[in-house]
C-alpha cells in the first residue's frame, strides 16, 4: 500500500489528493492515538480558527477550505502512529526518491517534446497543461503542474538523495551520487529561482548538520553549480545563458511580477487584520483592495498570505508551530538523530521558495510540507519518551497515556 500511496502522491497533481484523503481515513477509523504536543494543538486551532474566519466573512469556499486543515491534521496523526520507526520513515522517503526519478525522466521527455512540437499535448494527465509554447525558455511541469512547484520538489529530492548517497557506501553510495546529479539537472531545467532560494540554504544547512565530509563536498559542489547557472550565467554571461533556456526570465521580472500582488494582500490585511478575508480569500477580494490587473489564488509570500486570508491570529497560530519546529529541530540535533539535516532541510526550502511563493497549497508540496512537520514533531515525543494525548474517540476527552 506505501508503494501504491507514494506512486499516487508524486506522479500527478490529480492522484495526490488520494493518499491525503486515505491516510485522513485511516486515522480515523482506526482510532489512532494523538500525541499532546504544540504541533497538533496548533494544527486544530488553525483549523478551527479558519472555519470561523470562513463563517466570519461569510465565504463558503474559505469555510470549506478549511476542512483541508482538518484533512492535513488528521494526515499528521497517521504519520505519528505509523511511521515511529526510521526505518519506515526511509523506506517512505526512498518510494519518493524512487518515482521522483520517474517524474524526472517525464521532466527531460516533455522538455524534449517542447523544442521539436508547440503542444506537449500527452502531458495533461501528469498536470502539464496542454498550451501553445511561444517562447524558447520553456520551463517543466514534470507532473507537478506548475514548474515552480516541480523547482520545490526537486530540490526536496536533492536533498533526500545526499540524504541516501551518506548512508551507504561502495556501489550503492555511487548510485546516489548519480541521482543527486540527475535530479540536480532536472531541477535547473524548472528555471524556479524561487525555489533555489530555497535550495541554496537548505544545501549549507544540510552540509553542516550532516558533519561528514562527503557530504559536506558534495554539497558545496551542488551550490556552486546551481547558484552559477540560476544567478551567475544570466547577469554576467549572456553567451552562456543563451543556451540556459529555463532561465531566459529576468530576476526582476519575478519580483516586480508579485510587487503587486504583495501589496494587495498587505491592503487586506490593513483592512482586515484580526480575521483576514478567509482561506482562498484573496481570489474573490473586491478590487477595490486588491489592485491586480489578475486575479491570484495566494500572495506569493507564506507570511503575507496567511495574514492577508487568516489576519494576525492565524499567523500567530502558524509562528507558534514554526518555533516549535525549530526547537524541535534543534533537539534532534542534539540527540544526533539521523533524518534531522534532511527534515531540516525540507524546511528550509519550502520557507526560503515561501519569500515569493505560496506553493504549500497544492497538495503535493502540501503533504510534503505538513507531512515532514509531523514527521519532526513524531521523532520530538518519540526521542524524549513523551507518550501523553488522546485518542480520537476517547469516550471522555480526557488525557490518557499509551502503554
Amino acid at each position: 500500500m506505501l508503494t501504491l500511496a507514494t506512486l499516487f502522491f508524486v506522479i500527478s497533481p490529480y492522484t495526490s489528493i488520494l493518499p491525503l484523503l486515505y491516510a485522513a481515513y485511516k486515522a480515523v477509523v482506526n482510532n489512532c492515538f494523538i500525541p499532546k504536543s504544540p504541533f497538533n494543538t496548533g494544527m486544530f486551532l488553525l483549523f478551527i480558527w479558519s472555519l470561523i474566519v470562513g463563517i466570519i466573512n461569510e465565504s463558503p469556499l474559505s469555510t470549506a477550505a478549511a476542512l483541508l486543515i482538518l484533512i492535513y491534521f488528521l494526515m499528521g496523526i497517521y504519520l505519528h502512529n505509523y511511521f515511529t520507526e526510521t526505518e519506515k520513515i526511509e523506506s517512505l522517503m526512498y518510494y519518493i526518491l524512487i518515482f521522483s526519478g520517474v517524474s524526472a525522466v517525464i521532466a527531460i521527455i516533455e522538455k524534449c517534446t517542447a523544442a521539436f512540437y508547440k503542444y506537449v499535448g500527452w502531458g495533461q494527465i501528469f498536470g502539464i497543461p496542454k498550451q501553445f509554447i511561444t517562447y524558447d525558455g520553456y520551463r517543466v511541469y514534470s507532473t507537478f503542474g506548475n514548474p515552480n512547484i516541480a523547482g520545490t520538489w526537486f530540490a526536496a529530492v536533492i536533498l533526500i538523495s545526499l540524504y541516501f548517497f551518506g548512508k551507504h557506501k561502495g556501489f550503492k553510495k555511487a548510485l546516489f551520487f548519480w541521482a543527486v546529479c540527475f535530479f540536480t539537472c532536472v531541477f535547473i531545467l524548472t528555471g524556479s529561482r524561487g525555489a533555489v532560494l530555497g535550495l541554496l540554504p537548505a544545501l549549507i544547512v544540510y552540509g553542516l548538520m550532516k558533519k561528514d565530509k562527503w557530504t559536506y563536498n558534495l554539497t558545496f559542489v551542488i551550490f556552486i553549480i546551481i547558484a552559477g547557472v540560476m544567478f551567475v550565467t544570466p547577469a554576467l554571461m549572456p553567451q552562456i545563458h543563451s543556451a540556459n533556456s529555463p532561465m531566459i526570465h529576468a530576476v526582476n521580472n519575478s519580483i516586480s511580477s508579485r510587487e503587486a500582488i504583495w501589496q494587495g494582500c498587505l491592503n487586506m490585511f490593513k483592512y482586515k487584520p484580526l480575521t483576514g478575508y478567509g482561506l482562498l480569500g484573496i481570489y474573490s477580494a473586491s478590487k477595490n483592495i486588491f489592485h491586480q490587473y489578475h486575479r491570484t489564488l495566494h500572495g506569493h509570500n507564506i507570511i503575507i498570505t496567511l495574514a492577508a486570508t487568516l489576519g494576525i491570529v492565524g499567523l500567530g497560530i502558524y509562528l507558534f508551530i514554526k518555533k516549535y519546529i525549530a526547537e524541535g529541530l534543534y533537539f534532534l540535533s542534539r540527540e544526533k538523530c539521523d533524518l534531522a539535516p534532511l527534515l531540516a532541510g525540507i524546511q528550509v526550502i519550502i520557507l526560503g521558495h515561501g519569500l515569493v511563493d505560496f506553493t504549500i497549497m497544492v497538495p503535493q508540496i502540501g503533504m510534503l510540507y505538513l507531512g515532514s512537520l509531523s514527521i519532526i514533531n513524531s521523532l520530538v515525543l518519540q526521542y524524549s519518551n513523551y507518550n501523553e494525548g488522546i485518542y480520537i474517540f476517547s469516550p471522555w476527552f480526557t488525557t490518557k497515556r499509551t502503554a
